[in-house]
């Protein structure tokens, strides 16, 4: 498994995974739920794009 860094403008926890390894995601798909003082945030894809592609592919 590779890691990767997704950077957010809010410091939260990563509460839920929306998206497994091999989905196509759409751009702006919620791909995980970052929880931050009892706020749940969605997280979003910023293009279209298969879950677990490397950035610059």
């Amino acid at each position: 498994m590779t890691l990767r860094t997704i950077r957010s403008e809010i410091t939260g926890t990563v509460w839920k995974i929306s998206a497994a390894e091999g989905d196509v995601l759409a751009e702006d798909d919620v791909i995980m739920v970052l929880e931050s003082m009892k706020m749940e945030i969605p997280g979003r894809g910023a293009r279209r794009r298969q879950a677990g592609q490397a950035p610059d592919q």
